[in-house]
């Protein structure tokens, strides 16, 4: 076992550096004993490999590293190859070359950048649709399928990165007047009350797609929310939710975990203030 002594999940993970390596047409992330093993027990790659892969790690706790993502794999084969050995060579950011790749990254506000260039239009729209949840590294990943393998890119979020960018009535003779939050990857989904949430600075969540991931609401539905709650007796409701039933928007989050959680609220939130 060559798990490496340090520990990478809690050394890299939050500088947003992504270490790949090519498992089958997908990608693991060896920041666990768990993945490691598991890319042991895959035989792609002889022994050697996992000793200048904990040395590779071990490398990147280095300050000259910029986030992103990493291929550690490729660069091994590169190496082994032109006849070099991978346990001598000089593992720095210049060596690397090909096998980077620039961080993808969504900000306080947002907007989406990969490297200096920012992410808008059908490419957006593209990462958007192909954004899934991964658990156990609790992070937003782009990941589709190309000829030869699954591309895979890891996002560093300040900010969740699905919006709900409107709401909308519900259409067609079962619509009973439901209403609607239309999502920043095109899609259209009934708004699930009982997970409205508010933060201390008057955001407004909800949870979305069968994972109940979280997503923030622009600024325009968010203040035609709000326009719809009442307030009775200190407490807040919807008159378009389902039964009327008071609205938890304090509440702990119940849906997926997340790198942006919901602030905590040390004190009750008037809401339409300011």
């Amino acid at each position: 076992m060559s798990y490496p002594a340090t520990d990478p999940l809690a050394r890299l993970l939050p500088r947003g550096i992504y270490t790949l390596v090519k498992c089958g047409r997908g990608y693991r992330v060896p920041y666990t004993r768990a993945a490691w093993q598991a890319l042991e027990a895959s035989g792609e790659y002889p022994p050697a490999f996992f000793g200048f892969l904990a040395r590779f790690l071990a490398a990147l706790e280095g300050p000259e590293w910029p986030a992103g993502t990493y291929l550690p794999g490729g660069w091994f084969r590169k190496l082994v190859a032109a006849g070099a050995d991978p346990a001598r060579a000089a593992i720095s950011p210049q060596a690397l070359g090909p096998f980077y790749g620039d961080e993808v990254r969504v900000d306080a506000r947002g907007e989406w950048t990969v490297g200096p260039k920012v992410v808008t239009g059908a490419v957006l729209r593209f990462f958007l649709k192909n954004l899934h949840y991964d658990e156990e590294l609790q992070r937003y990943l782009i990941c589709y399928e190309l000829e030869t393998h699954r591309e895979t890119r890891y996002v560093h979020h300040e900010s969740l990165p699905l919006r709900i960018v409107a709401l909308e009535q519900a259409q067609g003779e079962q619509a009973q007047g439901r209403v609607c939050v239309r999502v920043n990857d095109g899609t259209l989904e009934p708004l699930r009350w009982e997970t409205l949430r508010l933060d201390a600075g008057e955001q407004v969540y909800c949870a979305i797609r069968p994972q109940r991931l979280p997503a923030q609401f622009a600024d325009g539905p968010r203040f035609r929310l709000l326009d719809r709650l009442e307030e009775r007796a200190g407490r807040w409701f919807a008159p378009d939710a389902p039964g009327e039933g008071a609205l938890d928007l304090h509440a702990p989050w119940a849906g997926a975990g997340s790198l942006a959680p919901l602030p905590a609220i040390p004190q009750p939130v008037t809401l339409g203030t300011g």
